[in-house]
């Protein structure tokens, strides 16, 4: 479950909402990329859907938290820079 210990909006969180999860998911798709033609890419699916649904729950939590973090999801990404 999330929690909220504060709320960072500095650093590499002035591009994207949730940077370490962006960073699990580039390594995912590193380690699978030389075997991309195999279940290793269902597995790395399965992942990446998991940490897009944990985004949402956290920002909902955060939300409640932090009155102004509806103003940060505005101007900042969720994942990718300048995309999503």
């Amino acid at each position: 479950m999330p929690e909220a210990r504060g709320l960072v909006t500095t650093g590499p969180y002035r591009f994207v909402r949730h940077p370490i999860y962006l960073g699990e998911i580039i390594a995912g798709f590193g380690l699978v990329t030389p075997t991309l033609l195999s279940p290793h890419a269902l597995v790395l699916t399965i992942f990446v859907i998991a940490q897009l649904t944990r985004t949402y729950y956290e920002e909902r939590m955060l939300q409640r938290v932090y009155p102004t973090y509806e103003g940060y999801a505005r101007r900042t990404r969720r994942l990718i820079p300048f995309l999503v």
